[in-house]
């Protein structure tokens, strides 16, 4: 939990300092820097640790965001939907592995993200962001021989850094590739507590409506 906090004053302080240096034509002409942005990618759940002693280990799953927010020339703003989705590829308990594991681990979440982005005199542009928000997890029928040993779903805060680059294809059209790190609070399933942690590489497009 204590994670998820440092992140949302980050994320705060982030966005206070970077629009107090936006200049107010840019914010008052908000309509032309409209823009929407999705993309998809490779996501690698880390290992659940449970309050019970008990471990879940994931197989490589994906993600997907899609995003719609407001770009002041250096800095931006949006609010996004994502969604990942891991398969579980082993369980333990007491440091034994269970016989026949299986389920599946499914995060969604809306986002309020802050980015910076650092010009160049390339067609590259790199940039930081933070983001924060809720998240719904759910861990989806986690079983071993056919019997379901946890199965349930909570709302709990989230927060996330993002590090990545823009390539400008046209002037109101950009690729982008980054990576993130999305992280909960534990996740209280079953009557134990759960962590969610995630690491993706994603690729995707943005679009502005100049």
């Amino acid at each position: 939990m204590k994670y998820a906090l440092m992140l949302a004053v980050a994320a705060t302080a982030f966005g206070a300092t970077t629009f107090a240096t936006t200049p107010a034509h840019a914010i008052e002409d908000w309509r032309s820097n409209l823009y929407i942005r999705g993309g998809i990618g490779w996501n690698h759940a880390q290992d659940q640790d449970f309050a019970a002693g008990s471990e879940a280990s994931l197989k490589d799953g994906y993600a997907a965001t899609g995003a719609v927010g407001l770009d002041f020339a250096g800095a931006r703003i949006e609010a996004e939907l994502s969604y990942r989705h891991d398969e579980v590829d082993e369980l333990t308990a007491a440091g034994a592995p269970l016989p026949t594991p299986e389920g599946t681990l499914v995060g969604s979440a809306f986002m309020i993200n802050g980015y910076l982005d650092m010009p160049t005199d390339t067609l590259f542009t790199p940039y930081i962001g933070v983001g924060v928000g809720v998240a719904k997890v759910k861990v989806n029928e986690y079983t071993s021989a056919g019997t379901i040993l946890i199965d349930d779903t909570e709302n709990v805060m989230a927060g996330q850094v993002m590090l990545g680059t823009n390539y400008t294809v046209m002037p109101n059209f950009d690729l982008y590739g980054e990576y993130r790190y999305f992280m909960t609070q534990d996740v209280d399933v079953s009557g134990t507590d759960a962590s969610y942690r995630n690491h993706a590489i994603m690729v995707g497009a943005k679009y502005m409506f100049q």
